[in-house]
């Protein structure tokens, strides 16, 4: 599964057009010399960039790993360093990379919680090549292999992620699926076989999916609640909650609460969308609240001098 970091690497000197995919990969007796899966690379073949990522992604290529770490960055040991910075860039602490493959090395080291970044990082990035990783089968040299994660041909909309296995954590991997517009990650590790390790993946993402929805507390763009405004021709201003999404359990849906908190004092001029309060969701299920600001609807121009003065004077008499 370290490969989804690799591929990542690939896609974006891919989308900073620091490489081409056509650009020609020469293949190294290092790369040639990988053991475990492959794409049957051989020394001095001059592969392009875009069959190397595919053979990657699609068959695990041990080879092509290596291939692509020492075209972009020279040596193995560099292009690990700069995975290791860019992952630990995207929110993932408890990652080390010593290589591009994954194979077992002291100190190469990650989680299920940084594989999970690493993953949804690819898809929100590079939604383009991310595409790669659901190609059934990937064919180089005149020898057909087909994609490990079997969950692809499973109709339960799975387009993803990566599979791996090395003998001390067994059998993992990082899937993801989209059900009416809905989209679940997965990782699972420590299984006993690529048959437990399918499974398992698809036992958790139709329990995912059957238990838990998407909500909606407050619909976005339909007022909640008026406001007192100062220095305004109106006196009262709309405000509504920004958009947001909650995952729930389907049966405990009636245990979430909302607390509302909001500016006592506004004065004009304020524009669409400037944030004046929050919502604080909470559920027992939660570990931390979600906050949903709470913005105004409309421009509020501030008014003219003597009616800012007449309003000045109101709210003096109001406050004795």
């Amino acid at each position: 599964m370290t490969k989804i970091m690799t591929a990542y690497m690939v896609m974006k000197a891919l989308n900073e057009n620091r490489i081409k995919p056509t650009s020609l990969v020469t293949i190294s007796s290092n790369a040639r010399k990988m053991e475990g899966s492959d794409m049957f690379l051989e020394v001095g073949d001059q592969v392009p960039v875009e069959d190397l990522l595919k053979g990657l992604i699609v068959v695990s290529g041990n080879d092509a790993a290596i291939a692509l770490a020492e075209f972009l960055s020279g040596t193995q040991s560099a292009f690990s360093a700069d995975m290791t910075h860019v992952a630990k860039e995207m929110g993932c602490a408890q990652t080390e990379f010593k290589n591009a493959s994954g194979l077992p090395e002291e100190g190469h080291k990650t989680t299920a919680h940084d594989l999970l970044i690493m993953s949804k990082r690819t898809l929100d990035d590079f939604p383009k090549w991310y595409g790669i990783y659901k190609e059934l089968n990937f064919t180089y040299r005149g020898i057909t292999q087909p994609n490990r994660n079997v969950l692809l041909q499973k109709n339960i909309g799975c387009d993803g992620v990566k599979t791996g296995y090395a003998e001390s954590p067994g059998y993992g991997m990082v899937a993801s699926a989209v059900q009416n517009g809905r989209r679940l990650f997965l990782v699972v590790a420590g299984l006993r076989s690529m048959k437990q390790r399918a499974d398992e993946a698809y036992r958790l993402l139709q329990w995912g999916f059957g238990t838990f929805a998407n909500y909606t507390i407050m619909p976005a763009n339909k007022p909640i609640i008026e406001l007192p405004v100062r220095y305004s021709s109106q006196e009262m201003i709309e405000v509504e909650p920004g958009k947001h999404t909650l995952t729930m359990h389907r049966n405990r849906i009636d245990q979430v609460k909302a607390v509302i908190k909001y500016q006592s004092s506004l004065e004009a001029p304020i524009k669409a969308g400037d944030q004046v309060g929050e919502v604080t969701v909470t559920h027992p299920d939660w570990n931390e609240p979600v906050i949903i600001p709470l913005v105004v609807k409309k421009d509020v121009p501030r008014s003219f001098f003597l009616s800012r003065m007449g309003q000045t004077l109101r709210y003096l008499f109001q406050k004795d």
